[in-house]
């Protein structure tokens, strides 16, 4: 009798356990809020990259009791450029993001544009090492890029409220 107790007690511990971890994945600090700000762009890797950090960025825009849409899209041109002293060519990566920024409800455009970074970078021999460093920088890109645009929707916001 006395083994099938602590053999009860042993189990009935395991699932409390067992329940309390799992019941921390969803208390919801994981799930992204939404914001008023619904973006519309392609569904390839930068664009929905872009996306994503739009997404992180508009947090602080939740204040906003209009709702809007932001079309959006970003292209990459790659191209080679003079070394200092012609030793090895350098690389650049030019990236553009066109935008349309769109008052919903009332149907008005209240700011269009683009914004362009260009980043030059040292010549890598492997083919692998060309990969990973484009991959790199176009990320940093959107980061840098993305906040711009956060920059511009503020002031589009702030310009349609006065």
């Amino acid at each position: 009798m006395n083994h099938f107790i602590k053999n009860s007690l042993f189990k009935i511990i395991f699932i409390l356990f067992l329940s309390n971890c799992s019941f921390n994945y969803y208390k919801g600090d994981n799930i992204v809020k939404s914001t008023p700000i619904m973006i519309k762009t392609d569904n390839d890797r930068y664009n929905l990259l872009l996306k994503h950090q739009l997404i992180k960025l508009f947090q602080e825009l939740k204040y906003l009791e209009e709702s809007y849409t932001l079309d959006i899209a970003i292209n990459y041109v790659s191209d080679d450029t003079l070394s200092l002293r012609g030793l090895k060519p350098m690389k650049s990566i030019k990236g553009t993001i066109e935008y349309k920024f769109i008052n919903i409800e009332n149907k008005k455009h209240l700011h269009s544009g683009s914004i362009s970074q260009k980043i030059t970078y040292g010549s890598v021999n492997s083919l692998y090492n060309k990969n990973v460093t484009e991959t790199q920088i176009k990320e940093r890109m959107i980061k840098s890029l993305s906040r711009r645009i956060l920059q511009r929707i503020k002031l589009a916001i702030n310009k349609s409220e006065n």
